[in-house]
């Protein structure tokens, strides 16, 4: 794996909370992908992918519960196997 990031934002604009991925290589694309996928929408963090550009992610979370957004960080952390840092 090459020198990634993962940093959750808060919401801002038309976005809520969200973890952007740096430094993005296959394996940790196929890694957040994954995880997207096996969260999938009956998890109370409701996450879905929001941007992949080259190098690149976004994973965007729709709730305002903190435990759910906990619950949400710690799951992407857990099945990418990259720690999350808050903006």
């Amino acid at each position: 794996m090459t020198s990634c990031t993962a940093v959750l934002h808060p919401p801002i604009g038309d976005k809520n909370h969200s973890i952007h991925y740096t430094g993005v290589d296959e394996d940790l694309r196929g890694k957040v992908r994954r995880a997207v996928v096996i969260a999938g929408s009956r998890a109370r963090f409701h996450p879905f992918l929001q941007g992949d550009d080259a190098g690149w992610m976004m994973v965007e979370m729709w709730t305002d519960d903190p435990v759910h957004l906990a619950a949400g960080v710690a799951h992407f952390e857990k099945e990418v196997g990259l720690p999350i840092t808050k903006r």
